[in-house]
């Protein structure tokens, strides 16, 4: 079955993509975020898995969120009786969550990519709605940590700042535990520098044949002797180990889009431009994807990761990003060819779709119709 509401969708944002190539405008990108914004916020609770649990809980419809015998974080029990005093309608929490969650990512895309409608395609194509969309705590997790980032990427960093940073980071655990991955992973990048593509080449390619020789390295019997260490960190991901993925046969051919687009990345953009933290990140979320890709649910591991390769995939059509080795007319023929195998990719995966998969995203719907689980 074809979702058309997704292809439509997607199709709209591939004209913003080639008119702000042709000629960049704010309206242009404005226009993205605002189709973005509206396609997330307005759709109906049933679009993802935990959505509407989720949506239930907020709006005060049941006192828990879901089956699981753990606490919840106390930020986001926070959160929610907040919500629960000021709303009790659906839409009006659809809109605060997809605010809270996306407004960072907003940011980032608007101060840093040289194309915005292509970065958002870029998050679509690889399965950013697997956390924006299904996993509500993890987002909002996310997106406080990115915040406290941002400051720093944007070298906005004083010394005034430090304690917002600092409590922002705190937050972002209290609302999701995985949190402390995140953050140090985003420490790390924005510490760390290269000084050549070596290091990040030997990352890519590395991870990739070790992943391809899954059959003699058991990587799902290594991450589980791993969770049974009980750290606090990853605790929850114990519940995606038991799962079973009904997208398991769609996971290699993402593997395989995002290992050759960071190989395209690395060999065409500057040193200067592999050098800064949306890279770095994007080459972590290759390397967890090309060697985690047999667990169940990889997506919520590796995606807040890969998400950022939307930013230096549109460095590809900015000059001064790029690699002085590489004449201009190849480096604009890989970016096209990027450009069009994202597009592709979100096409091919909205027109047939498994109505019994797991992450539930289709078929997509607007808050308006009748959906299951509808007051």
């Amino acid at each position: 079955m074809t979702d058309y509401p997704y292809i439509v969708f997607y199709l709209f944002l591939f004209v913003c993509f080639v008119a702000y190539l042709k000629k960049p405008s704010k309206y242009i990108a404005w226009a993205a975020f605002g189709a973005t914004f509206c396609f997330a916020a307005l759709r109906a609770p049933s679009v993802g898995a935990d959505t509407l649990n989720y949506v239930r809980y907020l709006t005060g419809e049941r006192s828990f969120y879901n089956y699981d015998a753990r606490d919840l974080e106390v930020l986001f029990v926070l959160y929610r009786n907040i919500i629960d005093y000021c709303t009790n309608s659906r839409l009006v929490v659809m809109i605060i969550n997809t605010v809270v969650t996306m407004g960072p990512l907003y940011l980032v895309v608007k101060r840093f990519s040289y194309n915005p409608p292509l970065s958002i395609i870029f998050f679509f194509a690889v399965n950013g709605t697997m956390v924006y969309f299904i996993g509500l705590r993890q987002a909002i997790g996310l997106s406080l940590v990115l915040l406290a980032f941002y400051f720093v990427w944007d070298q906005k960093l004083t010394r005034m700042n430090v304690p917002f940073i600092v409590t922002f980071i705190i937050a972002s655990i209290l609302f999701h535990t995985y949190s402390i991955v995140v953050a140090v992973v985003f420490l790390f990048v924005t510490v760390i520098h290269v000084k050549t593509k070596r290091p990040l080449y030997i990352a890519a390619i590395g991870s990739f044949v070790l992943g391809a020789m899954a059959d003699f390295f058991s990587v799902e019997n290594f991450f589980s002797t791993y969770l049974s260490l009980g750290f606090v960190a990853t605790s929850r991901l114990d519940v995606y180990m038991s799962m079973n993925d009904t997208l398991g046969q769609k996971v290699p051919i993402l593997v395989l889009v995002v290992f050759l687009i960071s190989v395209a990345l690395i060999r065409c953009l500057n040193v200067k431009s592999i050098d800064t933290p949306f890279m770095k990140i994007f080459i972590i979320g290759v390397v967890i994807s090309n060697l985690f890709y047999p667990i169940p649910m990889l997506s919520r591991v590796a995606t807040p990761f890969l998400i950022f390769g939307g930013i230096p995939a549109s460095w590809l059509f900015g000059r001064k990003f790029t690699a002085p080795d590489v004449s201009r007319r190849s480096i604009i023929l890989v970016a096209l060819f990027i450009s069009c195998v994202l597009f592709g990719k979100c096409i091919k995966d909205n027109l047939s779709y498994d109505k019994e998969s797991l992450d539930r995203m289709h078929p997509y719907k607007l808050f308006i119709q009748d959906y299951n689980g509808k007051k």
